[in-house]
This record gives C-alpha cells, sequence and structure tokens, in this order.
C-alpha cells in the first residue's frame, strides 16, 4: 500500500498595516506567543482585543507571523515589528480596521467559539459587521 502525501498550506488572512497588506493567521507559533504575554492565554487575550495594548500585541504578533513566512519561504530578511510601534503609527480607526480583520482570522482558528463583540464562548454563530467591538479610549 503506498502513502499519498498532500502538502497543504494553511489559510491566510489579511491585515492590513502602515500601507501594507501581510497575510497571516493565528498559528501555533503566533498562539504560544500570544499565551507567553497573557496569564489567562490565548483565549483572555483575544477576549480583550478591544484594549489597545491587547490589540497591539496580537497584531504585531500576527504580522510577525507573516513576516516570518515571507522571510523563510522567500530567503528574505525583513525587519519584525512591535507592538510599541504598532501604537506609535496607529490611530483608533487603524484598530477597530485591525480588529475588524482579525475576526475571521480568529473564528477560523477556533471553529466552536462564538465570537460576538470580545467575548469567545463554546457556540457557533456568524460574524458580522455588528460583532466588530468598539476600540477603547484609554
Amino acid at each position: 500500500m503506498k502513502a499519498r502525501i498532500i502538502e497543504t498550506k494553511p489559510e491566510l488572512f489579511p491585515i492590513d498595516f502602515n500601507g501594507k497588506r501581510y497575510f497571516t493567521n493565528l498559528s501555533m507559533a503566533v498562539c504560544k506567543e500570544i499565551a507567553e504575554k497573557y496569564v489567562g492565554g490565548v483565549f483572555d487575550a483575544l477576549s480583550n482585543i478591544e484594549k489597545l495594548e491587547v490589540a497591539a500585541d496580537i497584531v504585531a504578533a500576527v504580522i510577525n507571523n507573516a513576516i516570518r513566512i515571507k522571510n523563510f519561504e522567500n530567503d528574505e530578511n525583513e525587519k519584525l515589528l512591535t507592538a510599541e510601534y504598532i501604537n506609535l503609527v496607529s490611530d483608533y480607526s487603524d484598530f477597530a480596521q485591525y480588529i475588524k480583520q482579525l475576526l475571521p482570522m480568529i473564528k477560523s482558528s477556533f471553529p466552536d467559539a462564538n465570537i460576538t463583540g470580545t467575548e469567545l464562548t463554546g457556540e457557533d454563530e456568524d460574524i458580522d459587521d455588528s460583532d466588530v467591538p468598539e476600540v477603547e479610549k484609554n
């Protein structure tokens, strides 16, 4: 009996930052990076995504994932971003857009999660534009 190996690539989602579009996902590396920063882990961070500090960390993690993938596949050396830099160059409307772009990525990675606003629960429900949370202004 012969085994067939099928090479698949994970589904990548667009996120726009500073005039550039990155294609990324919530890979295991991203989830690990996020979990290491937040005591409650990935779900705690994702359920608090409307907070600018948390959103910047998640945006940095997913964009850096895209950069690492691109660097690895194309033997490039694009510099990684920091949450601090994202905060410096982004305004509130940018963060609202980041969150809107992150929601389908979260839903794909956690298909059993119900994302309404910023809460993650165990039920399944479709995402629409009304699910995009307001960005908290500190």
